[in-house]
């Protein structure tokens, strides 16, 4: 996971923020996205998340300051430690459902039940 955020920031090292979108979440709509990224650049804040009902979560943006910090990160480690600071710009969306993350093949088959519902 680290390798994947400095290799971004490496790759795009002029940029003025990075943003930072899984894979593994199906039901996130371009709907959402657009506006979680329109209110990121209002809120004028260095880093923002969203939440998804129990904690500050992926996708995340990270501007420029935070590029030093990115670039330290190792191993199966995110950005997380720094959408925990209080300075975190947080964005709750309409629908919560759409940052179900599938992480194993449990999570495949309870997505594809309930979908089939």
């Amino acid at each position: 996971m680290a390798a994947s955020l400095r290799c971004a920031v490496q790759a795009h090292s002029e940029a003025d923020a990075w943003a930072f979108f899984p894979a593994d979440q199906p039901l996130l709509t371009a709907e959402t996205i657009a506006d979680f990224l329109r209110q990121f650049l209002a809120s004028g804040a260095a880093v923002g998340c969203m939440h998804n009902g129990e904690r500050r979560c992926s996708p995340a943006v990270f501007r420029r300051p935070y590029g030093p910090g990115l670039l330290t990160l190792r191993g199966d480690t995110g950005g997380r430690q720094f959408l925990k600071r209080p300075q975190t710009w947080v964005y709750y969306p309409k629908r919560k459902g759409e940052l179900f993350d599938i992480d194993y093949q449990d999570d495949l088959i309870f997505l594809n039940k309930t979908l089939d519902k």
